[in-house]
């Protein structure tokens, strides 16, 4: 979860720690929501991101970030986290 943004830096905390982790994004980030792509002034405070990259020292520096929606999962592209699509409701 971002809890700030400070130029090409963003500082989160992590979900299977709750540890701060700081990301570094630069001209070669690719930034992406749903299937759109996006730039770093769509990333906000509070969005849950995922993001790829190599570790130098304590920060990641990311060549891919996804702002995650709440309910997905990052990886799958379907909004119900199995990457399946769901059924279609039943008609009575």
């Amino acid at each position: 979860k971002v809890t700030a943004i400070h130029e090409l830096k963003i500082t989160i905390e992590r979900a299977g720690d709750q540890q701060v982790q700081i990301i570094a994004v630069d001209e070669n980030t690719s930034f992406r929501k749903r299937r759109e792509d996006v730039t770093l002034a769509d990333v906000k405070v509070g969005d849950t991101i995922s993001a790829q990259g190599a570790l130098h020292a304590d920060t990641l520096l990311a060549t891919n970030l996804r702002i995650v929606t709440p309910g997905s999962n990052p990886g799958s592209g379907r909004p119900n986290g199995l990457g399946v699509p769901e059924p279609p409701p039943p008609s009575h």
